[in-house]
């Protein structure tokens, strides 16, 4: 990763699996905390969010920080 000039790229397919971070229940399924703790190790990461399954809603897409 280190000799890539642009950092580390890091590709979610399916990603509409980690939907579930802000909910009615009040706890983010594992997915969604596991997507959002990769982010967060890696600052300076180029992201890439893959998915052909649409959002119903905003808070859905919460997990893309």
């Amino acid at each position: 990763l280190a000799k890539d000039p642009y950092g580390p790229l890091v590709v979610f397919d399916e990603c509409h699996k980690a939907k579930n971070l802000i909910n009615e229940s009040g706890q983010p399924t594992k997915t969604a905390m596991a997507v959002v703790a990769l982010q967060q190790a890696l600052p300076n990461a180029r992201v890439m969010y893959c998915s052909a399954t649409g959002a119903s809603e905003p808070k859905n897409l919460a997990y893309m920080t």
